[in-house]
C-alpha cells in the first residue's frame, strides 16, 4: 500500500484522531507485510470504531441527541404503525369494501415501536435495543414480503426503514441526563409537541382509509384530503417545534441525525424514477434493484450523515477558535484504544 493510499484511508477517521495519531499510523501501515482487501477493511473498520467512540463520549452533546432521536423516533415510529390500524377496513360510497388485513408482522412493529418507546421513558436501554430490534424487523419484512411482486413497495416505505435504523443506532449510544434518572418525558425538551404529532399521525388513518382517486368526486372526498394535508402539515410543524426547543448544540446533531432520512425522498425520485414507471408500465415484468442501486440505497444516507457531521464539526471548530473556547468533549482526541495498536489488533485478528 503506497502513502497516498494510506492517507487517502485515514481520511476517513475524526481529525482529531488523525492529527494525534497519523504519522505513526502511516509509519506501521507502510512497514506490515500483509496489504489487499483485509488491510483495508480493517483501517475503514477501525474508523468506523472511531467515530462510534467520539459519538459515545460521556457527557456529549452527541449522545444527548441520541437520546432525543430513541424518544422522538420510538414516538413516531409508533404513530406510524397505529395509524394502520385505522385503516383495517376502507369502505367507499358504490365500491366494495376493501379490507386491509392486520397480520403478525403488523403486530410485530407496533409491538417492537411500543417497547423501543417503554425503554425510553423508563430508562432502560436493553429494553429500548429489544423494542428497536423488533420494529426494524417489522419495517424491513413487511415492504420484503411484496420485493418480487411490486419492488415499488420497499421505495416508497425506504425512509422508514432508515428511520428505524437511526433509533436502533441511537439506543446503544444514548446518554442520561446530567445527575438525575434520565429517560421520562418531563425531563427531554419539546416532548410534548412530537407526542401532539403522533397523535395527529394516528388520527390520519380514520381519513387515509378511504381511497379518494378512486371514487367520484364528493364533498367529504375532499374534506379527507383536505384533513389528510392538514395533519400531515400539524405533525410536521410540531415535530419542529420539539426539535427547535433542544439546546442549540443538540438541534444541529438532531439535523445531523436527521439527513438520512430527509435525503431518501429526492434519492428515489431522481434514481428509481425509471424503475418504477418501468415497473409500472409492463406488469408481470418487474425490473428488481440492481447491486448498484442497492449500494446506493445503503451508502448514499451514510455518506450525508458523514458529511453533514464533519460540516457540523467544522462549524463549531470554528467558533470556537474564535471565541478561544476549549474543544467540546468527545472530540476524539487523548490517547487510549483506538491508535495504532488497535488498527494492529483488530489486523492480528484476522491473521
Amino acid at each position: 500500500m503506497t502513502e497516498a493510499r494510506c492517507r487517502q484511508l485515514l481520511a476517513l477517521y475524526p481529525r482529531a484522531f488523525r492529527r494525534e495519531y497519523e504519522e505513526e499510523m502511516i509509519t506501521v501501515l507502510l512497514a506490515e507485510a500483509r496489504t489487499g482487501p483485509a488491510q483495508v477493511f480493517d483501517l475503514v473498520r477501525a474508523a468506523l470504531t472511531a467515530h462510534l467512540r467520539a459519538l459515545a463520549a460521556p457527557g456529549g452533546a452527541w449522545r444527548e441527541a441520541a437520546r432525543v432521536v430513541w424518544f422522538f423516533g420510538a414516538i413516531l415510529l409508533f404513530a406510524l404503525t397505529a395509524r394502520r390500524f385505522g385503516m383495517v377496513t376502507a369502505w367507499a360510497e358504490g365500491f366494495s369494501a376493501r379490507v386491509f388485513p392486520a397480520d403478525p408482522v403488523e403486530f410485530l412493529r407496533l409491538a417492537g415501536w411500543a417497547v423501543a418507546l417503554g425503554g425510553a421513558v423508563a430508562g432502560r436501554r436493553s429494553v429500548g435495543l429489544l423494542g428497536a430490534v423488533a420494529g426494524l424487523a417489522g419495517e424491513i419484512i413487511a415492504p420484503a414480503r411484496l420485493y418480487l411482486d411490486t419492488p415499488a413497495m420497499l421505495l416508497n416505505v425506504y425512509w422508514v426503514i432508515v428511520a428505524a435504523v437511526l433509533v436502533l443506532i441511537a439506543v446503544p449510544l444514548a446518554g442520561p441526563a446530567p445527575g438525575r434518572m434520565w429517560a421520562s418525558p418531563g425531563r427531554i425538551r419539546g416532548w410534548l409537541p412530537v407526542v401532539l404529532a403522533g397523535l395527529a399521525l394516528i388520527a390520519q388513518g380514520s381519513f387515509l382509509r378511504y381511497w379518494p382517486w378512486m371514487i367520484s368526486f364528493q364533498p367529504w372526498t375532499a374534506a379527507s384530503v383536505g384533513s389528510i394535508l392538514l395533519l400531515t402539515g400539524a405533525s410536521a410543524v410540531l415535530v419542529v417545534v420539539g426539535v427547535a426547543r433542544q439546546a442549540p448544540a443538540v438541534r444541529r446533531r438532531l439535523v445531523v441525525w436527521s439527513t438520512p432520512v430527509l435525503v431518501t425522498l429526492p434519492l428515489i425520485i431522481t434514481g428509481f424514477g425509471d424503475l418504477v414507471e418501468f415497473n409500472m408500465r409492463n406488469p408481470g415484468a418487474e425490473r428488481l434493484l440492481g447491486p448498484g442501486q442497492w449500494a446506493a440505497l445503503v451508502l448514499i444516507p451514510v455518506a450525508t450523515f458523514a458529511v453533514t457531521a464533519e460540516i457540523t464539526r467544522r462549524w463549531e471548530a470554528g467558533r470556537r477558535w474564535l471565541g478561544g473556547g476549549p474543544p467540546l468533549a468527545g472530540s476524539g482526541g487523548g490517547r487510549g484504544r483506538g491508535g495504532v495498536n488497535a488498527v494492529s489488533s483488530e489486523g492480528a485478528e484476522d491473521r
